[in-house]
């Protein structure tokens, strides 16, 4: 460097105006000895800009490109250096404006630039027009088409602006060829994509991608290969032929690939991507596909339940609810149902709903005169009576309700008995007040609790009060289920009677 040079820069330093311009003109235009930076440029000027120096202004619209400015976020620089009569700060801002969709303001500043006549502003609303306009008429050296669309998506894109983004993408795709080798343009893409996806329903127009689909699938591919989980999951899905949110799988890819979709959702599953893992088991669940698999199906869903999937678990759960032949295999069913009801499925809680025997109606100063009597002869037999109305308990379940065999953190599990429901059944806990009487039940029929009176002792201090009261037992317990293997418990006579809800849950072929 000359010494020249290192005075003006020692001078630029300390803040003297002319030394700043005279050093942001050099950076500007990469000559006299500097190589071309904008940002330091940009720099030595930043006390010129708050002090409103018109020189600095003017020196700013002329000479940054507009790509830059938009990415600082520098339109009121732009706006400045417009108004004072620069032509080229009017051109960056007129585009400025088009792609925010502000079309009026976009025509009145084009048209004082004196590059667009009045009868060529009139395509500004379409992206491709205009882009293709900007691209023929104006120089690079003034304009680079391509890197301020690109610049407006990614301002777009940090608003959530879904039609901003599309608007410019639209602009750079009208210039671009596929397929998309570069990772800037592929991550645009894909955090569009991502946007679209979460903007609506697939018949809000803000949901369209509105883009070539060689454009969108190059960049999900580019994105893939580089090892993005998102982009994986996103084109698995697509080539799978399912859609991704609100968007449809032909506005990502151009046709279905179901062994690379596979592949792509597995790399993204292993990823630690859990919707992965359920879109495999759909892949693989569909009985009329050439990639049905049920063995590989089951194993996809329970991973997915295990990852925290709520439709995976409901599904888990209902299909061991289905399939049990024993309490104990019943059991892991409830368990995943109960997992998905706790996260909000509003299915899951209808299909435990089925497990919960009918409870005549009484109202609740009677029942409360029953059990407080009985407490007065006996604690243990009040206790139980308040867990049968809580959980719509039979006599004979609530009499040999045994806590430590039969409490389970979702509820309680009743094992059958010679006289009734020999194969047992599960009551989840679904309302809270059945979760509180839980935790109250666990707490009095602890480890060191003495077994009280004999279960005969205690179904006979029961009659005497009921029939003290004048109340039969068909009002306070739910009716007795017998030997009949049709009842609310699980397996395929469960399943006969949930029919309609399994079905429509399950969806099988």
């Amino acid at each position: 460097m000359r010494r020249d040079d290192i005075f003006l820069r020692d001078a630029a330093r300390r803040g003297d105006t002319q030394a700043c311009l005279e050093m942001a003109t050099r950076l500007f235009g990469g000559k006299a000895g500097f190589s071309q930076n904008f940002k330091l440029g940009l720099a030595y000027l930043q006390q010129e800009l708050i002090r409103e120096s018109p020189c600095a202004i003017v020196l700013v619209g002329e000479m940054v490109p507009l790509e830059l400015l938009i990415a600082q976020d520098a339109r009121a620089t732009l706006a400045a250096a417009a108004r004072l009569g620069c032509e080229a700060a009017m051109l960056k801002l007129g585009v400025w404006h088009a792609l925010r969709s502000e079309c009026a303001e976009a025509r009145q500043w084009l048209e004082r630039s004196g590059h667009f006549p009045d009868t060529e502003t009139a395509g500004v609303e379409d992206a491709k027009t205009f882009a293709k306009t900007l691209d023929s008429r104006i120089p690079r050296e003034l304009l680079d088409t391509r890197e301020v669309m690109l610049a407006g998506a990614r301002q777009a894109l940090r608003l959530a602006d879904v039609q901003g983004a599309r608007y410019c993408l639209k602009g750079y795709a009208a210039l671009t060829a596929p397929p998309v080798l570069d990772a800037a343009t592929a991550e645009i893409v894909l955090s569009f994509v991502h946007l679209a996806s979460n903007s609506g329903s697939e018949s809000n127009a803000n949901c369209a991608l509105d883009l070539p689909v060689e454009l969108v699938e190059s960049s999900l591919s580019f994105r893939s290969e580089h090892a993005d989980v998102q982009a994986q999951y996103v084109l698995g899905c697509a080539l799978a032929g399912m859609a991704y949110g609100c968007l449809l799988p032909h506005a990502l890819v151009a046709q279905k690939n179901l062994r690379r979709a596979t592949a792509l959702l597995l790399r993204a599953a292993d990823a630690g991507q859990p919707e992965a893992w359920h879109r495999l088991y759909e892949v693989a669940a569909d009985c009329r596909s050439v990639a049905g698999n049920q063995e590989a199906a089951r194993f996809f869903l329970e991973k997915a339940a295990h990852a925290g999937v709520v439709q995976a678990q409901r599904k888990l759960g209902a299909f061991l609810l289905k399939e049990a032949t024993s309490l104990e295999k019943a059991e892991r069913g409830v368990h995943w149902l109960t997992r998905a009801a706790e996260r909000g499925d509003r299915p899951a809680r209808e299909l435990l709903q089925t497990l919960v025997l009918p409870l005549p109606a009484l109202p609740a100063a009677i029942e409360s005169s029953i059990v407080e009597k009985v407490r007065a002869m006996d604690a243990e037999l009040a206790a139980r009576l308040t867990l049968a109305r809580a959980f719509h308990l039979t006599r004979r379940e609530a009499l040999n309700f045994n806590a430590r065999r039969d409490i389970r953190a979702w509820g309680l599990l009743i094992p059958g008995t010679y006289t009734e429901n020999p194969k047992g059944r599960l009551v989840p806990a679904l309302q809270e007040s059945m979760k509180t009487e839980l935790q109250r039940a666990a707490s009095f029929f602890d480890a060191e609790r003495t077994l009280g009176s004999a279960a005969s002792q205690k179904a006979k201090v029961q009659r005497q009060v009921f029939e003290a009261l004048a109340i039969p037992e068909e009002r306070f317990f739910a009716a007795e289920i017998g030997r009949s293997w049709s009842h609310y418990g699980f397996g395929r006579h469960w399943a006969a009677r949930a029919g309609p809800l399994l079905k429509e849950m399950l969806g099988e072929c």
